[in-house]
C-alpha cells in the first residue's frame, strides 16, 4: 500500500513524470467509461471470457473423457479456473510446466488418480497450447502461398 501512495505522489509531484503518465491513464480511463456506459461492449467483454472458459471446460471434459474419467461441467469449470490462477502465480513464460502441474493437483483434487490427472493434463495443454501454433504456421503458409496474406 505504502509502495502505490509513494509511486502516486511522485507521478502527481513531478511534471516530468506526470507528462509521461497521466495522458496513456486517461485514454485507458476513457476506454473503460466506454465499456462501462455501451452494454454491447460489457457483453462482448464478460460473454467472450465466459464462453471461452466454457469452451476450455468442455475441452478438458472431452480430454478427461478420452483417458475414462467423467466430471461433471461444474467440476471441470472449477478445475480449469483454479488450474489457470495457479499457473498464473508462477512466473514462467507461457506457463510452461506449471500448468500441468496446477491442472494436475487440480484434477487430483476431484478424485482423479494421479497418473491419470499427468496424463490429461498433458493432453489438455498438447490440444491447447503446443499443437495450435503448428495449425496457424501451416494455415499462414497456405494463406500465404494462395496471395490471401
Amino acid at each position: 500500500m505504502a509502495a502505490v501512495v509513494i509511486s502516486v505522489t511522485v507521478v502527481l509531484a513531478v511534471p516530468k513524470f506526470r507528462a509521461k503518465v497521466m495522458p496513456p491513464l486517461r485514454e485507458a480511463l476513457s476506454g473503460l467509461w466506454t465499456v462501462a456506459r455501451n452494454w454491447e461492449k460489457r457483453l462482448e467483454l464478460f460473454g467472450g471470457n465466459l464462453a471461452s472458459e466454457l469452451l476450455y471446460a468442455i475441452a478438458l471434459g472431452a480430454t478427461c473423457l478420452a483417458y475414462g474419467t467423467h466430471l461433471s461441467l461444474g467440476q471441470l469449470i472449477f478445475v480449469n479456473t483454479v488450474g489457470s490462477v495457479l499457473a498464473s502465480l508462477i512466473p514462467v513464460p507461457g506457463g510452461i510446466g506449471a500448468a500441468e502441474a496446477s491442472l494436475s493437483a487440480a484434477l487430483i483434487a476431484m478424485g482423479v488418480g494421479q497418473s491419470t490427472a499427468f496424463a490429461i493434463a498433458i493432453t489438455q495443454r498438447l490440444c491447447t497450447f503446443y499443437l495450435p501454433p503448428v495449425w496457424g504456421y501451416v494455415s499462414l503458409r497456405w494463406l500465404t502461398r494462395k496471395g490471401y496474406i
